[in-house]
């Protein structure tokens, strides 16, 4: 939809007044489309200073999940440049479209993305204190984001049980035998759980689920984020978790 057909749109949608869902439709197809045209600043925007004030109290699970990976996106670019603090921010911001998605739903994604926020921003918090600690941080605040850290570790772990209660998960698509394992494999990384992550991870690749580049793609990608949060909280991660490419590739070849 080009930007003279949405507004056409949005103003006959203003005129006789149409429901919420059938509006809010509209926009979302305005942010995705932003989107797939690599303008996330612009789809970002959007969600906050037109879709939200609009329709907050009717988003859905594909509007929050859309605008958490957006801030989500940010937040690991900024890890990368060796922001931290940063990437703290756009993560707690990602936490919380997901966390109002989790809220309305209880469903397995946008959960196990809270749990797995709550862990990148821990690790980014103590990145944070090290890179500061011979600026003049002030001892309050270095104290306070330790607190936090302690905190967010301990509802990543609560958040991972507590997707993993919710078993068994609906399917729908004809992949959810892959994402469902995969899912399961990442809760159970979060608590440290590594025999059972590891078995989980065995069950999302295997052969009988015809699993395609993209899905090996994507679990390594989040694999190896997760062991880089561990590595910054002098965690560490036993074989072959620790070496997620590796591990996984080797899975995916055996199909």
């Amino acid at each position: 939809m080009t930007d003279t057909e949405f507004m056409a749109v949005k103003a006959n949608a203003e005129e006789y007044g149409w429901v919420d869902l059938d509006a809010l439709a509209v926009w979302y197809e305005r942010a995705f489309n932003r989107v797939k045209s690599d303008e996330p600043d612009e789809a970002t925007r959007l969600f906050a200073e037109e879709i939200d004030p609009r329709f907050g109290t009717v988003l859905d699970a594909d509007a929050l999940s859309l605008w958490g990976r957006l801030h989500k996106d940010r937040g690991d670019a900024a890890r990368r440049d060796g922001r931290f603090t940063a990437a703290a921010d756009e993560y707690e911001k990602a936490e919380e479209k997901y966390e109002r998605s989790y809220r309305k739903h209880k469903d397995r994604f946008p959960g196990i993305n809270v749990a797995t926020l709550r862990l990148l921003r821990a690790a980014c918090l103590v990145q944070a204190i090290t890179v500061a600690r011979n600026d003049t941080q002030n001892l309050d605040e270095a104290n306070a984001r330790r607190a936090l850290t302690a905190e967010l570790l301990v509802g990543s772990k609560q958040r991972a049980a507590e997707v993993l209660a919710t078993r068994p998960w609906p399917k729908w698509l004809p992949d959810d035998d892959i994402w469902m394992a995969a899912t399961a494999a990442e809760a159970f990384f979060l608590q440290e759980k590594w025999s059972e992550a590891e078995v989980h991870y065995r069950m999302a690749l295997r052969p009988e689920n015809k699993p395609l580049p993209h899905h090996a793609d994507s679990m390594t990608a989040q694999l190896e984020r997760l062991n880089e949060a561990f590595r910054a909280l002098g965690a560490t991660v036993p074989p072959p978790l620790d070496k997620p490419r590796e591990f996984l590739t080797s899975l995916f070849s055996k199909k």
